[in-house]
């Protein structure tokens, strides 16, 4: 789960969004969304939606194309949630969702998914075999400042967002833990077996690019 709230904190590139308007860089947060009641009428509301399967990301695109204002707002001092009450819902909920995110656009989300998993795993594995021997070439010094990097890339954020700091340790297996639920998400989407509180949930036909 904090993953979620990480990439949209690092990821999300408000400053080109807001100047564009281009419906492909909204964002939006759905479990705290305030609208206009103008605004909100003007683009539909919910019903405007359809078979849409992440609602939040959904409305503030519309938003963008019907040419209005919308911000992402810091309220973690203000407002907190529990998205999920164990594991198992966690992973069903993302599972729905992540690929949706990327709109079913199958090569994007893969390299997004690739280049994390590049990013965060590699100087942890090549320090690993370095220290058994495995990766003679390896510069340890070089490979232990990334990983230091990394937990402070992720510290920030958490710390903005009021979460756990401690859990930026522990990078490595939130990014394991989402790379597995992405292509779970990915295979259920292609498969058509994605599903929600025991219902079957149709997708829109996948793309390449």
């Amino acid at each position: 789960v904090p993953f979620f709230s990480w990439a949209v904190f690092s990821f999300d590139p408000l400053w080109v969004a807001y100047r564009t308007n281009a419906p492909a860089f909204a964002s939006a947060v759905g479990q705290f969304l305030l609208f206009r009641r103008t605004a909100y009428d003007a683009i539909g509301g919910h019903a405007a939606l359809g078979a849409e399967i992440v609602d939040d990301l959904a409305l503030a695109r519309n938003i963008a194309r019907h040419g209005l204002r919308w911000r992402v707002a810091h309220l973690a001092d203000l407002v907190s949630c529990r998205m999920y009450q164990n594991s198992r819902d966690a992973y069903a909920g993302f599972a729905k969702n992540l690929f949706a995110a990327f709109d079913f656009y199958v090569l994007p989300f893969l390299f997004v998914f690739f280049w994390l998993g590049i990013m965060f795993w590699v100087p942890l594995l090549v320090l690993t075999l370095y220290l058994f021997g495995g990766a003679p070439a390896a510069e340890p010094a070089l490979l232990i400042t990334t990983l230091l990097l990394s937990i402070f890339v992720w510290g920030i954020p958490y710390r903005a967002l009021k979460l756990p700091v401690w859990l930026a340790f522990f990078f490595p297996v939130t990014i394991l833990a989402n790379l597995v639920v992405a292509l779970s998400s990915l295979r259920r989407t292609l498969f058509g077996t994605l599903a929600w509180k025991g219902r079957r949930i149709s997708t829109k036909r996948w793309r390449w690019l």
